[in-house]
């Protein structure tokens, strides 16, 4: 009988401390609205600039969708020595092959070859 009592009394315990919303912190009031002379003024906005651009992962970035374009390209011959502006305003999936940001990028790197942004060697 008296293991019973203990083990009620250990399971009314166990149950006690699991309640919904113990542990929560309060919410605040709804009726304390603050001043509007306590409010601080925002912030002013400082123009940055544009963003900095990585161009290791800009270089990445565009070649991933270099080899994608060329992953669907019809052509029946090796095209590892083609350019990536090779891709420069076509679409594929009613969609561009190249973004304008690496549009861009190919357009001041042309030399860059589909081979290149495989990883192939360079001859």
């Amino acid at each position: 009988m008296r293991n019973l009592v203990i083990v009620g009394l250990m399971l009314i315990t166990a149950c006690a401390c699991k309640r919904p919303g113990a542990g929560q912190p309060p919410s605040p009031s709804p009726l304390v609205t603050p001043s509007p002379s306590a409010t601080p003024a925002p912030l002013a906005m400082v123009d940055a600039g544009p963003p900095v651009v990585d161009p290791v992962a800009l270089r990445a970035t565009c070649c991933q969708q270099c080899l994608a374009g060329a992953s669907t390209d019809p052509a029946g011959f090796d095209i590892s020595v083609s350019p990536c502006t090779r891709y420069l305003g076509q679409t594929r999936n009613e969609g561009p092959v190249l973004d304008t940001a690496c549009g861009e990028f190919f357009s001041d790197n042309p030399e860059l070859s589909i081979g290149e942004c495989r990883g192939d060697p360079v001859e």
